[in-house]
């Protein structure tokens, strides 16, 4: 775990499921993890063919923007030491949705 900003919680199951902000250095764990959460996910906005498009780099890139931009935020779900899911919020640029 790279961040010290996490909850971690146990599901229903007793596992340990750490919730956190994402960070630069999750960028091939995050790349790796996303075809395999959208095989089967029909009401994903992805799909697999567009995340083969990315490289690790743009990965990267968009996790660096995230980090400097106050209106973003891109979570992590880690279990076992891998990234389990991913999640991000943008509120917006303009004032009146910057909240």
């Amino acid at each position: 775990m790279l961040s010290t900003y996490c909850y971690t919680y146990k599901t229903k199951g007793g596992r340990k499921v750490t919730i956190r902000k994402a960070t630069i250095h999750d960028a091939e764990m995050i790349l790796m993890a996303a075809p395999k959460a959208l095989v089967d996910a029909p009401y994903m906005l992805s799909t697999v063919e567009d995340i083969e498009k990315l490289s690790l780099e743009d990965i990267k890139r968009e996790l660096k923007y995230y980090s400097t931009n106050p209106n973003y935020l891109k979570l992590v779900a880690e279990y076992e030491n891998e990234i389990a899911g991913v999640i991000d919020f943008k509120n917006g640029n303009k004032e009146k949705v910057a909240h």
